[in-house]
Parts: C-alpha cells; structure tokens; sequence
C-alpha cells in the first residue's frame, strides 16, 4: 500500500499532471457550454478538429512526416467540417 501512495505522491506533485488536469476541465467546460448553444448534430463533428491538430502539430512542431493518405485524410475531414458548418 504505501508504494501506491509514493506512486501518487509522485505523480501529482508533476507540474505537468496539473496541467493536463486544467487542460480537460477547460476542455469540458467548453465543450459543455458549445452544447448549450448549439444543436448536437451540428457540434458533435466539431470534435474531430483534434484529429486535424494532432496531425498539424505533429508535422509542425514535431517534425513527424506525414504520409499523402494521411494528408488526403485531413483534407476530407476538414471539408466535412466546412459542409456541416454550413448547414
């Protein structure tokens, strides 16, 4: 038991732990105040802009290379997001 306790100890005090904790609770408040203002069949496509950023700052800040499917693949996804976005 105690090495749990250690283990925990250990990662709370991470300044990165507390910042992934504010990052989600940001994040839920967010998206919980878009449903509030939106109708979900429109709001919920939103959602995949995470896919498009993970690919960008993968490739951008990252240097990942990113393979021309994968690049095919934000390209639809982002104008999947433009059609509904319109609707």
């Amino acid at each position: 038991m105690p090495s749990k306790i250690h283990f925990l100890k250990r990662i709370f005090s991470q300044p990165e732990t507390w910042w992934a904790i504010i990052c989600l609770a940001a994040g839920t408040v967010l998206w919980l105040t878009v449903l509030y203002r939106m109708e979900v069949s429109k709001a919920f496509p939103f959602l995949s802009i995470g896919f498009v950023l993970v690919i960008l700052i993968s490739r951008y800040h990252l240097n990942e290379t990113i393979s021309k499917a994968r690049w095919l693949g934000l390209g639809l996804i982002g104008s999947g997001i433009i059609l509904i976005s319109q609707t």
